[in-house]
């Protein structure tokens, strides 16, 4: 009976401690979706598809392609992430060098694996600038800029565990913005993602003084036997 009572104890007060100990080995994911709510300078047509991004194409041939980010990534409670938020492709074949703005909305989602995957979205707005996009004698040109807008900071967010997050934006030009290539390698806009561990719940506390109370109360009990 001793020894079942103090297995008892011991589990409780594991349970306990695992319940308010960082989970160390816990890897929080995210995605990141775009959507395109505005253009100006161009006349064209914007395409937004859920799940995969969206795109707008000029009448003169000219390709934006905004990519979701659809394979979650992974960082540590505590570990400041660096995140890419979305990519950006330009493709054209007019030789008329086109001037044009896209405003979007990036939707970051962040997701707790344990338990049950818990999530919440911080969104941020930007625009994009594109400067004399063509392609011409065989040859590709333009420019193309980005500039996020305010709020630059999104949070904190808090998950069931305690655990804040909070994601913030660059609100210099082109910060946290690697601009793509006419016609060749994709770019891609990024923020950062700051993480605090939780304090214990009071249901975890609560867990810990049973178990604790669990071992001492047997102890007790087989000093006095």
């Amino acid at each position: 009976m001793i020894k079942k009572r103090f297995a008892l104890g011991a589990a409780l007060a594991l349970l306990g401690l695992t319940a308010t100990a960082p989970r160390a080995d816990a890897a929080y994911s995210y995605t990141a979706a775009l959507t395109i709510n505005s253009t100006s300078g161009a006349s064209g047509v914007t395409v937004n598809t859920p799940g995969t991004g969206a795109t707008f194409t000029t009448a003169n041939g000219t390709i934006v392609t905004l990519g979701n980010i659809t394979n979650p990534g992974s960082f540590q409670v505590g570990q400041p992430l660096t995140a890419n938020f979305g990519n950006v492709t330009v493709t054209t074949t007019t030789a008329v060098a086109e001037t044009f703005t896209i405003n979007y909305t990036v939707s970051g989602t962040l997701t707790d694996p344990f338990p049950g995957g818990p999530n919440f979205t911080a969104a941020t707005t930007g625009t994009l600038t594109f400067t004399g996009i063509q392609f011409s004698n065989g040859a590709s040109a333009g420019t193309i800029t980005n500039q996020f807008n305010a709020p630059l900071s999104i949070g904190p967010g808090t998950f069931p565990n305690g655990d804040t997050f909070t994601t913030s934006v660059s609100g210099l030009l082109n910060g946290g913005f690697a601009s793509p290539t006419v016609n060749g390698p994709r770019g891609n806009i990024s923020g950062l993602i700051v993480s605090t561990v939780g304090v214990p719940e009071p249901s975890s506390v609560v867990m810990l003084g049973l178990g604790i109370a669990g071992v001492t109360g047997v102890s007790l009990r087989r000093r006095r036997s």
